[in-house]
C-alpha cells in the first residue's frame, strides 16, 4: 500500500502545559491548522485569538489569551526539505516526496517567566497526491523526547515520553515527570518559596535550611493529519 504514497520524515515540538483559564474539556478544544498537521490544545476555543503568520517554508501561530492577551503559547511548522519521488507524467507536479518538516510549541509550563520546556518527537509521515487532493497518513513516532530549553534553575526528574495511541490520522504523544528545584537554584534567579507554591510546587525540607521544590506534570498531546 505503501508504495502508493510519499513518504515524510516530520520532525515536531511542543510545550507541556500548565494550568489556565483558558484549559478546556475534549469537545470545546481549540484546535490549530498549521498547514500539515492540526494540534488539539488544551484551551477552549471561545476564550482564545490565534494570530498566524506564513512566510516561505514556515507557518506560525501565537496562541493568545482573549481577555488579557497574554501569550499562552506559540507554535511554527516549517517544511525543512522535499525530495520528490515521483512526478506526474504530463507536468511538474510531485505526485510523491520525503517531507521533513519542524513543528515546534513553546511556553512556561509553570508560571510566568519561570522556564519552557519543549517536547521533541520525530515522526514519519506518507503524503500522496490523487487527482490533485493531497492525503497524508501517520505511519509511526520515531523517537519522542522532552527537555527545559535552560539549565541552572529547573532540572526534570523521572522523566518519560510516550505515545499513548496511534493510527494513520492521528497520534497522542504523553509526557511526564517532575520538575525540580532547590534552594540555592531557585534563590539564584531569585525565585521564592511563595513564588514556587504558588505554581504548585511541592516543597520538601526545612525552610531554615535545605529544601527542594518539585511540580509533578502530566500532559497529552493529539496531533492529527
Amino acid at each position: 500500500m505503501f508504495k502508493r504514497i510519499i513518504a515524510a520524515i516530520l520532525s515536531l515540538a511542543f510545550i507541556i502545559g500548565s494550568s489556565s483559564p483558558a484549559i478546556a474539556d475534549d469537545d470545546s478544544r481549540l484546535i490549530l491548522d498549521m498547514g500539515i498537521l492540526k494540534v488539539q490544545t488544551n484551551y477552549a476555543e471561545e476564550n482564545i485569538i490565534v494570530e498566524y503568520t506564513e512566510s516561505d517554508n514556515k507557518v506560525s501561530a501565537i496562541v493568545k489569551d482573549k481577555y488579557t492577551h497574554e501569550v499562552l503559547t506559540s507554535y511554527e511548522q516549517e517544511i525543512v526539505e522535499e525530495q520528490v519521488i515521483r512526478y506526474a507524467s504530463d507536468s511538474k507536479q510531485p505526485l510523491r516526496s520525503y517531507l521533513t518538516v519542524h513543528l515546534t510549541q513553546s511556553y512556561n509550563p509553570v508560571g510566568k517567566n519561570s522556564t519552557k520546556m519543549t517536547v521533541l518527537a520525530v515522526a514519519k509521515l506518507y503524503k500522496e497526491v490523487i487527482a490533485g487532493q493531497v492525503t497524508y497518513s501517520i505511519v509511526g513516532i520515531n523517537s519522542c523526547d522532552h527537555y527545559l530549553n535552560s539549565s541552572g534553575t529547573f532540572t526534570i526528574e523521572s522523566k518519560y515520553t510516550s505515545v499513548q495511541s496511534h493510527t494513520l490520522k492521528s497520534c497522542k504523544i504523553n509526557v511526564t515527570g517532575v520538575l525540580m528545584t532547590t534552594k540555592t537554584m531557585a534563590g539564584s534567579a531569585g525565585i521564592t518559596v511563595e513564588v514556587l507554591e504558588s505554581w504548585g510546587f511541592n516543597i520538601e525540607g526545612s525552610l531554615s535550611g535545605n529544601w527542594y521544590a518539585r511540580y509533578p506534570y502530566n500532559s497529552t498531546v493529539t496531533i492529527y493529519v
